[in-house]
């Protein structure tokens, strides 16, 4: 009969299978037995005498003493009645101590040298014996990777189990708690914290199993870990009293340590996460560490998500959720009054241009860091869009409103911000206007503070001005909203058209036909309308990731449609980004699963990013590009030389295509500054193998100038205005068969 016993890996062994082994390779084998060093039974062979039994307690017991303490007894034998020699061998571990023992029955027939027999078989006994023991030794580690794996799995859930986004700005201080807490229960910690004093968010956790004493003392020191991270922006793992990292850290816990930092998408520091264990409790190990990072970067997506990633403010979002939290009690007698803030920063295109947009970038951060430092507890501040700011300052009617709006602009004007050795003077224009008790319609005081402002800025620069009707001609911003409404339907009801133009080769060998995707709206009546009309309002209002979605979306399924007669002409289709949805966390997944699931090959899809946005976040854009050359696609930078083009840039952007701004091209065939400017684009491409593009070509003379130039492809009226997406397809297949 077999005994299984899971407490011991000696149990894992089919010995079964053994026996039959045994029976075939050693002769006289009649039975075994394996017990444990306790004396328990792990396995006896079918058929065993209750006397051998007996003859193996008795061996039990005269060596207890020496199997207690873990002694190897290596080979003994005993030779029984009726022409019977009994082995035993001790199994032994890795390192010599003894796990169990082995019994070897082995009968002889009459007249068969007993010595010689007991001789011949103590090598085989030694061999079975070392075989076992492996086996046991594999075992062990075995069941010691399986508890590993099995904590680890642990880990994995409570590290899934964290999100890594906040469905919006009201669940992040949930989302972040749970993910604290998970860190203490992965870790088996007793205390876990995230701290990001710039954020306002300073988190913990302290386990339920482990004790921790004075809390609140422990948070203050904890702020001294903040601000050392902060300054290294370095991870801590402290699991002696004797470390120096404690000297370094200006204080000394009673607990282990270990930390990581929260890093924004840049690599500059956010803030800290850290957790605590007991003295007595086992180190931290550097898979802790590897968890803690995982955590630290749920952490940082989690906050990124509702933050303006330049400035550390909120992101407009944030802020309209922020707005439209709050309450105002009724009170007739002393209404409560606050002042939404619009700040628009004076001639941020000609920093842009002229010194370049890293100094442009510089100029928003030091204005984010002074607005963190001038508004109040109760006031909260955001980057609503490029050099955009909206501020909201609790409980100021618009008299005292007006005043720190003032002060604000003084505070801006006194800034001083040196670039490349250049002086960068800053000045903004604001617009104000009251949310009260009688008014609380928050985006009508939104909507208020940026007629303000651009009333302000009509007037020149450094203005400020307090919303009064005469303003605006409020048809427009009831346009605009009839605008959203409409393309929002549009969407929804698949009221979006596709449209297709073609883009000219210019050299004759090559190159691939090239066509690029274009988007129309139809109205009530179901005529087209331009996106001349609708798209700057759904630029205003977030809208162009969802319009871009369905421009994809529909574009693989009309080609997939027709691609049967489309495939043999190697056509490359190119599909518009905006900036919008370049800065969409999620559109990048979007793009590579749709191509995934489409029959299109990838090599056929192009997507066109333009150059401001690629150069308003360069490591995103690298990012984005790289992910979906991976897969086969082409990228081709648009616009280019729309602002003050850098060419240095260029060469850490792996595109494609390089499409030349018609700006530049319309006037190439009378400007010799333009011819120099396109000249000077086409060089550059060559040298870096990009295909170039001249946009905006109207007539056959800007057509032949690009050519005598080098440039590849020409895009314009002169080649074809934009058609129905169906109709080209049948122009396509059209020539196909003349041809």
């Amino acid at each position: 009969m077999t005994r299984q016993l899971t407490d011991n890996s000696l149990t894992s062994h089919d010995f079964h299978q053994f026996t039959r082994v045994l029976s075939a390779l050693v002769p006289g084998y009649s039975g075994g037995a394996l017990y444990e060093l306790a004396g328990d039974s792990l396995w006896t062979s079918a058929g065993l005498s209750k006397s051998l039994e007996d003859e193996i307690g008795l061996f039990l017991a005269e060596h207890k003493d020496s199997q207690a303490s873990g002694k190897s007894l290596e080979l003994q034998s005993k030779r029984l009645p009726n022409d019977t020699l009994l082995f035993s061998h001790t199994l032994s571990n890795h390192i010599q101590e003894a796990v169990g023992t082995i019994f070897l029955l082995i009968r002889f027939e009459n007249g068969v040298d007993a010595d010689a027999l007991e001789e011949k078989m103590a090598e085989t006994i030694k061999a079975i014996a070392a075989i076992l023991s492996e086996g046991h030794r594999l075992n062990s580690e075995l069941d010691a990777l399986a508890d590993e794996l099995a904590t680890r799995y642990e880990e994995l859930n409570l590290v899934y189990e964290s999100v890594d986004q906040a469905d919006d700005f009201a669940a992040i201080e949930q989302t972040l708690k749970q993910l604290v807490k998970n860190c203490t229960i992965a870790m088996d910690a007793s205390y876990s914290a995230l701290i990001l004093l710039d954020r306002k968010v300073c988190l913990s956790h302290a386990s339920d199993i482990h004790a921790i004493d004075n809390k609140d003392s422990l948070d203050k020191q904890l702020n001294r870990l903040y601000a050392l991270t902060m300054k290294t922006g370095q991870s801590l793992v402290i699991n002696d009293d004797n470390d120096p990292a404690w000297d370094t850290l200006g204080i000394k816990l009673p607990y282990k340590l270990l930390s990581y930092p929260v890093s924004d998408k840049f690599g500059g520091t956010l803030g800290v996460i850290a957790s605590l264990k007991e003295k007595s409790a086992e180190d931290f190990v550097n898979s802790d560490r590897n968890l803690l990072m995982v955590m630290a970067n749920k952490a940082s997506k989690i906050i990124q998500s509702n933050y303006d990633f330049l400035t550390g403010l909120l992101n407009l979002e944030a802020f309209r959720y922020l707005l439209n939290g709050i309450h105002f009690p009724p009170s007739p007698f002393a209404p409560e009054a606050h002042t939404i803030l619009y700040v628009d920063i004076d001639h941020m295109k000609v920093i842009n241009e002229t010194i370049g947009h890293q100094a442009g970038d510089a100029v928003l951060r030091a204005l984010g860091n002074l607005f963190k430092n001038l508004i109040r507890d109760k006031d909260f501040a955001a980057r609503m869009g490029g050099d955009i700011f909206g501020l909201f300052l609790h409980g100021c009617p618009s008299e005292e409103g007006l005043a720190i709006a003032r002060r604000f602009s003084r505070e801006i004007e006194q800034m001083k911000l040196m670039w490349d050795g250049r002086d960068i003077k800053i000045s903004a224009c604001m617009g104000l206007s009251s949310i009260s008790t009688e008014s609380p319609d928050i985006d009508k005081a939104l909507d208020e503070a940026e007629i303000a402002c651009k009333a302000a800025k009509e007037e020149g620069k450094s203005r400020i001005r307090f919303f009064k009707f005469g303003d605006i001609d409020h048809s427009m911003l009831k346009n605009e909203m009839w605008w959203v409404n409409f393309l929002q339907e549009a969407i929804t009801k698949n009221n979006l058209r596709l449209f297709c133009q073609k883009i000219q080769p210019l050299k004759k060998e090559g190159l691939l036909v090239y066509n690029e995707i274009l988007v129309r709206a139809l109205d009530d009546k179901g005529e087209i309308t331009g996106p001349d009309e609708f798209i700057p309002a759904a630029e205003r209002y977030k809208l162009m990731p969802s319009i871009d979605r369905w421009v994809i979306s529909n574009t693989l399924k009309i080609l997939e449609e027709n691609w049967q007669n489309l495939q043999p002409m190697r056509a490359r289709w190119s599909i518009n980004i905006s900036g919008q949805s370049f800065r969409d966390e999620n559109f990048l997944d979007f793009i590579i699963s749709s191509l995934q699931s489409s029959a299109i090959p990838t090599d056929c899809i192009c997507f066109e990013i333009t150059e401001t946005a690629a150069i308003g976040d360069l490591i995103g854009a690298q990012y984005f590009i790289t992910s979906l050359q991976n897969i086969g696609c082409q990228i081709a930078l648009d616009d280019f030389g729309s602002g003050l083009s850098s060419f240095t840039y260029l060469k850490n952007l792996n595109i494609d295509y390089l499409k030349i701004d018609g700006s530049i091209v319309k006037d190439i065939s009378e400007s010799h500054v333009a011819k120099t400017m396109v000249k000077a684009i086409q060089d550059v491409a060559e040298a870096l193998h990009l295909y170039t593009v001249g946009e905006y070509v109207e007539n056959e003379a800007i057509a032949e100038q690009l050519s005598l130039l080098g440039v590849d492809y020409a895009q314009g009226f002169f080649f074809g205005r934009p058609l129905p997406l169906e109709n080209e397809l049948e122009n396509i297949l059209a020539v196909k068969k003349t041809a």
